[in-house]
C-alpha cells in the first residue's frame, strides 16, 4: 500500500464527491439519450423536439462539466495526494497514466478537443451534431471508465473517499 498525504486529502476528497455526481448524471443521461440514438432527421426538427434538446443539452454539459472537473480539479489533486504536483495539464495527464487512471495521454486529448467540440460548435448543423453526438457516446464510456479507475486506486491504497 502506497501512502498518501493526509493534508491533500480534504481537497481531493471535496472535488471527488463532485466528479462522482457528475459521472452519476453523465451515465443516467447518456443512456437516456443513447437508448435510441438520435438521427439526423431528429437532430433537423430539434426545435420542435424539447425533450430530444433538453437530453442532449444534458448530456453535453454533464460530459463537459464532467471532463473539465477530472482534468482540472481531480486528477491534480489525486496527485498532489502523493507528492506530485504538475502544473500543466500535459503533465498532469502524463503523471495520471503512469498512475494507471488515465488509458492515454493522446485519448485525453482527444476528449478534451470532442468536449469543445461539443460545447461551441454542436448547434451549428444537424451534421455536426449528430457526428457530435455519435463520437461522445464512446467518449462518455471512456470518461466513466477514468472515475471507476481512480475509485479502484482509492480502494486498493486504502484511501477514504468522503
Amino acid at each position: 500500500m502506497t501512502r498518501y498525504i493526509p493534508d491533500a486529502l480534504p481537497a481531493f476528497q471535496h472535488t471527488w464527491r463532485i466528479v462522482c455526481r457528475e459521472a452519476e448524471g453523465l451515465a443516467d443521461v447518456r443512456d437516456r439519450l443513447f437508448a435510441e440514438a438520435p438521427t439526423l432527421e431528429q437532430l433537423m426538427r430539434l426545435g420542435e423536439d424539447k425533450a430530444l434538446a433538453d437530453r442532449i443539452e444534458a448530456f453535453v454539459s454533464r460530459f463537459t462539466r464532467l471532463q473539465d472537473q477530472l482534468g482540472e480539479k481531480t486528477l491534480p489533486r489525486l496527485l498532489a495526494l502523493f507528492g506530485s504536483s504538475p502544473k500543466a495539464l500535459l503533465d498532469t495527464l502524463h503523471a495520471a497514466e503512469r498512475l494507471g487512471v488515465v488509458s492515454s495521454v493522446e485519448g485525453w486529448l482527444t476528449l478534451r478537443a470532442l468536449r469543445n467540440r461539443l460545447v461551441h460548435e454542436y448547434i451549428e448543423s444537424p451534421d455536426d451534431l449528430l457526428q457530435g453526438l455519435q463520437a461522445a457516446e464512446p467518449a462518455a464510456a471512456d470518461l466513466l471508465a477514468t472515475v471507476d479507475r481512480i475509485r479502484l486506486l482509492l480502494t486498493e491504497r486504502a484511501i477514504p473517499e468522503s
